[in-house]
């Protein structure tokens, strides 16, 4: 069968999630070594965590870009355009790029019996090989350990934040679910995670990067303190330095706050980069400002129609 148009591809990738959730790395590592790793051709950072990570992202990727550095976004769901799960230079990839490498990988991705997310993983880690990017930013798509992202070696690890999720999969206690996102720390790798609320947790977070050698950073909400909340914008100050953010809500300010302490980690430190990079990050549609019919409206996730949610 020849896939020749976008919607002729997309339909067929996503008719992959019919055939539910295959744990294990061994077919992502495989398929990726038949294009020699691409992974590996640029600097990464990894981020999970049950909630938080999707803006956490958004900080990183325009942070770095404000540094000056071409870099490459890989979230997801996408809203409305497939186009949005690659972000490249802090805009959606064009469709004829990822056409071009899902072309030189139809192959691969059906003889490895990849899933819709091993195939849109592999498609962006050969996407920001073959775009030159220089930082790559990979959200994981569920857990952590055993998620098709997990096969890279970033340079920072990031876990927004560790509560319930997906028990049926990732397990039915915290403790269960806190080892899976802890799957995402390599050896010596450093850790940055917003702090558990729960000692337990904690103290299982600090055995684990100690048994890894990895330099664990906990960000506390207490480290920044929102001094200005109205319907744009939130400022808050980090270790006597003030910042602006766009992105609704003040529980933005601890997403901010998880994203500033890994970027120190991975070593952007440029003051004014960095707080011009936090004040342009964007996420569409949670809680955004649009105007429709000469009306303001707040678009979330929520109000956004099943059609066109994706897995």
């Amino acid at each position: 069968m020849t896939l020749q148009t976008p919607d002729e591809i997309t339909r067929h990738l996503f008719g992959k999630t019919t055939k539910g959730i295959k744990f294990g790395l061994d077919r992502i590592r495989a398929a990726s070594e038949k294009f020699d790793n691409p992974h590996n051709a640029y600097s990464s950072i990894h981020v999970a965590g049950t909630n938080g990570k999707g803006s956490a992202c958004a900080y990183l990727d325009s942070v770095i870009r404000a540094h000056g550095f071409k870099t490459g976004l890989f979230t997801s769901p996408h809203l409305v355009r497939f186009e949005e799960r690659f972000i490249i230079g802090g805009r959606p990839v064009s469709t004829e790029a990822w056409m071009d490498v899902y072309r030189d990988a139809a192959a691969v991705i059906e003889s490895h019996g990849l899933t819709f997310f091993e195939a849109t993983t592999l498609i962006a880690f050969e996407l920001f090989k073959r775009e030159k990017v220089d930082w790559a930013i990979f959200e994981t798509g569920m857990g952590g350990r055993l998620d098709a992202t997990n096969i890279i070696t970033p340079k920072v690890a990031a876990i927004a934040t560790i509560a319930m999720d997906h028990e049926l999969l990732l397990g039915s206690d915290l403790a269960s679910i806190a080892k899976e996102k802890l799957g995402i720390v390599k050896k010596k790798v450093p850790l940055v995670i917003a702090r558990p609320p729960q000692p337990a947790i904690e103290a299982l977070v600090k055995r684990h990067c100690a048994s890894l050698e990895s330099p664990c950073i906990m960000a506390a909400p207490g480290q920044a303190k929102a001094y200005r909340t109205n319907g744009n914008t939130t400022g808050f100050t980090y270790e006597g330095r003030h910042y602006t953010i766009g992105l609704k809500g003040e529980f933005q300010v601890f997403n901010a706050l998880v994203a500033l302490q890994t970027l120190e980690c991975a070593g952007f430190c440029d003051e004014p980069a960095v707080a011009s990079g936090i004040a342009a990050a964007t996420v569409p549609g949670r809680f955004q400002v649009v105007e429709l019919n000469n009306r303001l409206s707040c678009s979330t996730w929520a109000t956004i129609p099943t059609r066109l949610k994706r897995l």
